[in-house]
Formats: structure tokens, C-alpha cells, sequence
């Protein structure tokens, strides 16, 4: 028996489930209507109506949440004893490291190779640009930034937090202030943290901040005057 694959159609362009079978001794189904060229078209479309109907199928629902990822949690929703709460332990922690400018302690925070990112303008360029700072490089700067006056403190106002897992997202609005006695500068932003826990400890990869303008408000960056986004929020 030999097996040929035909084209199909006017335009000469090949059906690929069309095949010519030239038979070279009987074969007891084909009498029953049972033909190799019926039973290979039969064949290709099934298994071409799989693809289709594989690709069109709706993908799993991860555990732990909706299709589209897991409810946002508000920090007065958190309970206690929950993935919530660990997260919101370890934000706050690195809030009061941050205020009291325990730098080490700070550090300790962010998993390696961790990044601080924002928009902002070096006081030597003429437009604002993304600045992505690496912890350690946050920390040698600190002195020029948050350890630069007598006051200096951050806190978290409010969150949105979404855990997944080993994977947390947390929206934080905070509050600071920073000056010297008599000259006490405040403002309030937005701090994006990701987090992934390891081996039990909840620890930043990334956090992205912004600081509000409107209303009065002013960002870090523009009060200390320094050549780096090491004044901002972290």
C-alpha cells in the first residue's frame, strides 16, 4: 500500500488531511466502508478539533485566589495570626528601622540584590528620570538624606496588601517628617513594596515610592537638596 498526500481545492493548495491510498492487497475493512483514506481524514480532524478546543479552553484557577489574582486586603481588615499580618509586621518593622536610621537593621529588610526606585531629578540634571538604587548604595548615601537633620521619621498611614503564597504586594501611604527643631517639614506618598518569603522570613525585593505634591505636600527629595533618591521613602 502506498500513501500519497493530495492537494485539495481550485486554488491547488493542499487540504493537509487529504491522502490518496493506492492498495496493493485487500484488506478486510475496507469492504465495510472502513477506507485507510477515510480513517486517516478521521484522524486529522480529530486531532486538529483537539488543538482547537485545548487552545480555547479556560486556564486553571491558581490556588489561593481568583482568576485574576487574590482579593486586595485593607490594613484594618488584617487578622491577626495571618499571611496579612506577618507582611504588615515586617513593613512596620522596617518603617521604625527607617526612623530611627539604624542602618544595618534597615538592610536586613531586603533580600540581595533588592532596588529602591522612583522618578527623580539629580539637583545637577535639568529633567526628572527613573533612579533605581541598590540597598547598600542606599544605605552610603543615608547620611546625605534621612541622617541629614535632627528629625527624621517615616511611618505607614494605610495599605492595601495582596499574599499569594510566598508572594506579597503592599501598598503602604505614609507620612513623614524631617527638619531640625522649629523647622519640621511634613509630607505624606506611596511606597509599592514586593515581597517573597524565604525560608520563614518575609523580606523586600523591590519597592517603588512616590511622595504627594499636591496640597502643600513636598517629596523627600526636594527638601534634603541631596544628589541622590537616598532621601526619599524608602
Amino acid at each position: 500500500m502506498t500513501v500519497r498526500r493530495v492537494a485539495s481545492g481550485g486554488d491547488g493548495a493542499r487540504d493537509p488531511c487529504a491522502v490518496r491510498v493506492t492498495h496493493r492487497a485487500a484488506r478486510p475493512w475496507i469492504g465495510a466502508g472502513l477506507s485507510l483514506a477515510g480513517m486517516a481524514r478521521a484522524a486529522c480532524v480529530a486531532l486538529l478539533a483537539g488543538v482547537v478546543v485545548g487552545c480555547a479552553a479556560e486556564p486553571p484557577v491558581p490556588a489561593g485566589g481568583e482568576a485574576l489574582g487574590v482579593q486586595a486586603v485593607r490594613l484594618a481588615d488584617v487578622v491577626d495570626g495571618s499571611p496579612e499580618a506577618d507582611v504588615v509586621a515586617e513593613i512596620r518593622s522596617l518603617y521604625a528601622d527607617l526612623s530611627t536610621r539604624d542602618w544595618d537593621a534597615f538592610a536586613e529588610h531586603f533580600w540581595e540584590g533588592a532596588t529602591l526606585t522612583a522618578v527623580w531629578q539629580p539637583h545637577v540634571e535639568d529633567a526628572p528620570r527613573v533612579v533605581v538604587t541598590t540597598v547598600p548604595d542606599f544605605v552610603r548615601q543615608a547620611p546625605d538624606g534621612p541622617g541629614s537633620r535632627e528629625i527624621f521619621e517615616e511611618r505607614m498611614l494605610d495599605a492595601d496588601l495582596r499574599v499569594d503564597r510566598d508572594h506579597a504586594h503592599v501598598w503602604s501611604r505614609f507620612f513623614t517628617r524631617f527638619g531640625d527643631p522649629g523647622r519640621v517639614m511634613e509630607w505624606t506618598g506611596v511606597d509599592a513594596f514586593t515581597l517573597v518569603r524565604h525560608d520563614g522570613r518575609w523580606r523586600v525585593v523591590g519597592v517603588c515610592y512616590v511622595a504627594d505634591r499636591e496640597g502643600g505636600t513636598q517629596s523627600a527629595l526636594d527638601v534634603a537638596g541631596a544628589a541622590s533618591p537616598s532621601t526619599s521613602s524608602p
